[in-house]
């Protein structure tokens, strides 16, 4: 069974809705073969906790649910860690097994620290704890809507409050009619 290597990119979403709700990661890595680069994997074992995860402490960390089915040897999978709470650090592992059960051994460690959650004002891309809204924010916004590379607070980019929560080109020309003219932003929902 081949070795699984996690990625928490700065591409990673953090999706955070608001103090008293839960955040989620998101996290990539390369499928794995099932013979080295043949093949694929039968599944996966997907392992959090808020401490370093380690050979000795792997069945200590909780399992993840619900994860798809291993793609062909070498393809981009990518799955969503939902449920986290918010300002929290999280340490990510995973495992590859065959169709005999041969389990790879524990990935490389990743760690992510969740979003805060919305502090008060939409439009806190950044997810800043003084809750600012910023050319940072716009800045930040930017380079997610243009080529994922940075991590975003997904309540405070719904700019324009879509109930789908895309982030899109209207969140975008929101946030800069904000900074540039004033124009108001909605509020977060109380909790």
């Amino acid at each position: 069974m081949s070795f699984v290597r996690l990625f928490v990119l700065t591409t990673g979403i953090c999706f955070a809705a608001g103090l008293s709700q839960a955040s989620s990661i998101l996290l990539h890595w390369t499928a794995p073969g099932d013979d080295g680069r043949v093949g694929r994997a039968a599944q996966y074992d997907l392992r959090y906790s808020t401490s370093p995860i380690t050979s000795t402490n792997w069945n200590t960390a909780t399992r993840v649910g619900g994860l798809p089915t291993p793609l062909p040897y070498g393809n981009r999978e990518a799955f969503t860690v939902s449920g986290l709470l918010p300002s929290t650090t999280y340490y990510f592992a995973i495992r590859a097994a065959d169709e005999a059960l041969n389990w790879s051994i524990i990935s490389n460690i990743a760690q992510r620290t969740t979003c805060s959650g919305c502090v008060g004002t939409t439009g806190n891309v950044n997810g800043s704890a003084d809750g600012r809204v910023d050319l940072i924010d716009l800045t930040t916004l930017i380079a997610y809507l243009t080529s994922g590379g940075a991590q975003i607070c997904n309540e405070a980019a719904n700019v324009d409050a879509s109930s789908d929560g895309v982030i899109s080109l209207s969140d975008l020309s929101l946030l800069t009619a904000y900074l540039t003219a004033g124009v108001p932003l909605p509020s977060c929902p109380k909790n």
